[in-house]
């Protein structure tokens, strides 16, 4: 499976929580929530970076592997993490991620076989959230590449 590292500074998301999370195993039909989100609260938001940086932030609480239970977050990147009315603010922090180039027409599949991938290759990833990275130049998700983003695990320094 081929995938890419890359290395970021800190950024800033906002956006909107799907009320009562996503269980797993269960299919979800996220179209309406992203419909909200793209055509009603992309506009309220200010300070929007450029170009568009649009994901779905996946963040798994403490007592994930037993209520199987995450939240999720359509969000986009912004300049400032100064309070928005309405919005939720998250802090992606400064590390290195591993990206997943995936198919947007069966997301949940991929992502599964990325897990699949990333443990047979023991490779170490923080388990508190994941995304996917919708990459285009409007708001259009729909024909987007996708990638799907893990934080890696940080290394000692002598490694």
């Amino acid at each position: 499976m081929e995938y890419e590292i890359k290395r970021y500074d800190t950024r800033y998301f906002a956006g909107i929580e799907k009320e009562g999370g996503i269980t797993v195993g269960k299919t979800e039909d996220l179209s309406a929530f992203w419909e909200v989100f793209l055509d009603e609260d992309l506009a309220l938001l200010s300070g929007i970076k450029s170009p568009l940086n649009i994901i779905g932030l996946d963040c798994y609480p403490p007592d994930f592997k037993d209520q199987k239970k995450f939240d999720y977050y359509a969000m986009v990147e912004i300049l400032d993490p100064t309070e928005q009315s309405g919005f939720v603010i998250k802090k992606l922090p400064k590390g290195e991620y591993i990206l997943f180039k995936i198919s947007n027409e069966n997301v949940q599949d991929e992502i599964r076989k990325v897990y699949q991938y990333i443990k047979q290759a023991k490779i170490k990833i923080h388990p508190g959230f994941d995304y996917e990275d919708f990459i285009t130049t409007n708001k259009d998700i729909e024909t987007a590449e996708v990638y799907f983003v893990l934080k890696l695990e940080e290394r000692p320094a002598n490694d």
